[in-house]
């Protein structure tokens, strides 16, 4: 997109933690673990607040590898991942 710089479709390095949203209807979204690979990728900027959410930590970090509970994450986060 050259007429638009900052909406440009550039691939960059991935965020070491990313969730991945998948195509619609085809997976629940899941935390990712980079590599260092670069590809396509949409950041949210968000003021989590005083309410306690979802955290991943070393005890459910593989749980959240394979799939986030979609009722425990934030509205506004499920918003997110919806229009991604």
């Amino acid at each position: 997109m050259t007429t638009h710089p900052r909406c440009s479709n550039d691939v960059k390095i991935l965020p070491l933690r990313v969730i991945d949203v998948g195509q619609p209807g085809t997976k629940h979204p899941f935390l990712y673990i980079s590599q260092g690979e670069s590809a396509a990728y949409t950041a949210l900027s968000h003021c989590w607040g005083s309410t306690a959410l979802l955290k991943t930590t070393t005890s459910n970090i593989n749980s959240h590898r394979r799939e986030l509970d979609w009722m425990a994450l934030s509205k506004t986060l499920r918003d997110a991942i919806t229009i991604t």
